[in-house]
């Protein structure tokens, strides 16, 4: 055989990968808003965190999902837009119950009602994310207006994420900003800590 094509064939096997490389699937994340439990004044503070998330952590080919309890009534099927998922962001509006609404401890139907109609909505939104074919890690930005430590889902949507293998990431809005709904300036180290939880590979 001829030197230059001995020389050539070398070429060509070295530039070719033993192993074709696949691409990742993509990551999925559900934006879950729970405005059943977010006070209407933790409104703009609420859009503002989740565009945040859009621009820091999102990256092309992500799946993206918005789904939400109450009145806001967003329920934004996983897509790759981001600029649908922004316009969808625009749309959330807190709706807890205000002072004078909030059943006494004899008479909490009303409070029950919006707990169940939050759990049932996460734990469908969940699997229904998870029974995508071919999905990538998931993970749920669970939204709502809780101002204490340790703000935890309950316990049958933790539940229903350990069984399809879905990671939450609880930002309780009252937490993230402390002085109140009209704080100026989130905390940077609460913000980032945020992100630290939510990052994906």
């Amino acid at each position: 055989m001829p030197a230059v094509t001995t020389a050539l064939l070398a070429l060509a096997f070295a530039a070719t990968p033993l192993y074709a490389q696949t691409p990742d699937p993509p990551r999925a994340f559900l934006l879950f808003v729970d405005d059943l439990h977010l006070g209407f004044k933790q409104t703009p503070r609420t859009r503002w965190v989740m565009q945040q998330v859009l621009a820091r952590l999102t990256r092309a080919g992500d799946l993206l999902a918005v789904t939400t309890t109450g009145a806001s009534s967003v329920s934004l099927a996983p897509t790759t837009d981001v600029t649908v998922v922004r316009a969808a962001i625009s749309r959330i509006t807190g709706n807890e119950l205000n002072a004078r609404e909030k059943p006494s401890p004899e008479s909490s139907d009303e409070s029950q009602h919006r707990a169940d109609i939050t759990s049932a909505t996460a734990v469908d939104a969940i699997g229904g994310l998870a029974a995508r074919p071919n999905h990538g890690e998931i993970v749920v930005l669970y939204i709502t207006g809780g101002d204490g430590p340790g703000v935890t889902p309950p316990a049958r949507v933790a539940s229903a994420a350990t069984d399809a293998g879905v990671r939450i990431v609880v930002v309780a809005i009252g937490e993230l900003f402390p002085d109140g709904p009209d704080a100026a300036i989130l905390p940077k180290d609460a913000l980032e800590a945020m992100f630290a939880r939510l990052a994906l590979p």
